[in-house]
C-alpha cells in the first residue's frame, strides 16, 4: 500500500466512484470543510466519527467509521425535490452495490451498513439551494495484516506427533 492514510486513500476512491458514476451531472464532488462556500450541483463527502472496533487479529487495527455526503443542487434545478431525492437513492444504491461500496479496496474496507437518507441542512441562514444527506456506517483498516504474503495460502494442513515431526519426517505427515 502506498504512504497516504487509509482514510486519504478511502477518500480519494469514493470522489472517483462518485465522479464516476455522476460524470457530467454533478460538476462538484469534494471533502466536506464546513469553512467552504458548498457549489452545486454537487456531492461533499465527509465523516461524522471514528470509533476502534474488535481486533481483528491479524496486526490491523478496525475503525467503526460514520460516513456521510451532502447532496447539493440550487433552487433554479427543474423538479428540485424529486432529482434531490432521486440523487440521494442513487447515492443509497451505490453505497449498497458491492461494485461500488468497497470503493475498488476490498483489503481495507468492509461493505457499508446502516445506509439512509435525509433532508439535510447545513445552515438555516443560506438560501439558493437544497441538500439531503446520506449516511452509513463502514469499518476500513489501518495497519498491514501479518498474513499478506506473496505465498498460495495452503490447500491441505498435514500433522504428525511427538518424536516423528520435523523435515525428516515430511512424509510421514498425515492430512487433518
Amino acid at each position: 500500500m502506498n504512504k497516504n492514510s487509509p482514510v486519504e486513500i478511502i477518500h480519494q476512491a469514493m470522489v472517483k466512484t462518485f465522479k464516476h458514476h455522476f460524470s457530467d451531472r454533478l460538476k462538484f464532488v469534494h471533502a466536506y470543510n464546513p469553512g467552504k462556500c458548498l457549489q452545486s450541483p454537487g456531492i461533499y463527502l465527509g465523516m461524522h466519527q471514528m470509533e476502534v472496533g474488535e481486533n481483528p487479529g491479524d496486526g490491523r487495527q478496525l475503525i467503526n467509521a460514520d460516513w456521510f455526503s451532502y447532496i447539493v443542487l440550487g433552487n433554479s434545478t427543474d423538479n428540485l425535490a424529486i432529482k434531490i431525492r432521486y440523487l440521494a437513492c442513487e447515492v443509497m444504491d451505490l453505497l449498497n452495490q458491492p461494485e461500488t461500496g468497497l470503493w475498488g479496496l476490498n483489503n481495507v474496507v468492509c461493505l457499508p451498513e446502516h445506509i439512509q437518507a435525509m433532508p439535510a441542512l447545513f445552515n438555516p441562514d443560506t438560501e439558493g439551494y437544497e441538500s439531503w444527506e446520506v449516511t452509513w456506517q463502514q469499518s476500513f483498516y489501518i495497519g498491514e495484516s501479518i498474513w499478506d504474503d506473496d505465498g498460495e495460502p495452503p490447500k491441505t494442513v498435514l500433522a504428525s506427533h511427538e518424536p516423528k515431526t520435523g523435515k525428516a519426517h515430511e512424509p510421514e505427515y498425515e492430512p487433518i
